[in-house]
C-alpha cells in the first residue's frame, strides 16, 4: 500500500514523501488496541463465577 501511494504522488509538482512509518504506525498502534481489548474482555470473563450468574438466569 505504501508503495503504491508512493507512485500515486510521484505524478503531482508539488508533493510529499510519505514514510513507511507513517503508514506501519497507526497498523500497530490499531492492532494493539484491538489484542488489549480482546485481553480484558477475556480476562473479563474469567474472573466470573458462571454458576453465580447461571443461577439467574
Amino acid at each position: 500500500m505504501w508503495w503504491l501511494m508512493e507512485r500515486w504522488l510521484d505524478n503531482f509538482d508539488y508533493r510529499i514523501h510519505v514514510s513507511v512509518l507513517s503508514v506501519l504506525m497507526p497498523v500497530v498502534l490499531l492492532g494493539a488496541v484491538i489484542v488489549l481489548t480482546v485481553f480484558l474482555k477475556v480476562w473479563g470473563s474469567m474472573r466470573e463465577n458462571i454458576v453465580e450468574e447461571l443461577r439467574y438466569e
